[in-house]
């Protein structure tokens, strides 16, 4: 025999469970790397030293001077973040030590993904 006890709460449930790529009607997503560089204190061109990922830096998305979203960079210094679509500021930084940061203004686009890279500077001089 079926129980109608519980169906209102399962109804509820299962509406919620609904699935969207974009994670909203009006969302977006910003996502990209975080670089760091220079890699050597003097470069020449036989001897190259590339940026490498800011493992760590924290990546955050302003809208109005306001964080809509924020996500760390990984191993390899990428990043994602869903974000409401709008005129945003990309603002990557350190959790700690160097004060160094690098900010993009973007416009993000419902349902679409922007794509991005951050520079911070390792201070070496």
């Amino acid at each position: 025999m079926l129980s109608l006890v519980g169906l209102p709460l399962a109804a509820l449930l299962l509406a919620g469970c609904g699935s969207n790529s974009a994670g909203g009607q009006g969302d977006a997503t910003v996502s990209g790397r975080v670089m760091v560089g220079p890699t050597c204190p003097v470069e020449v061109a036989d001897s190259p030293c590339p940026p490498r990922p800011a493992n760590g830096a924290l990546v955050q998305v302003l809208q109005n001077n306001t964080v809509v979203g924020s996500d760390t960079a990984d191993d390899q210094g990428n990043f994602s973040i869903d974000a409401p679509a709008g005129t945003s500021v990309v603002k990557a930084s350190w959790t700690t030590g160097l004060p160094s940061e690098d900010v993009l203004t973007v416009e993000l686009r419902a349902g679409e993904t922007t794509t991005i890279t951050l520079t911070l500077d390792s201070g070496i001089r």
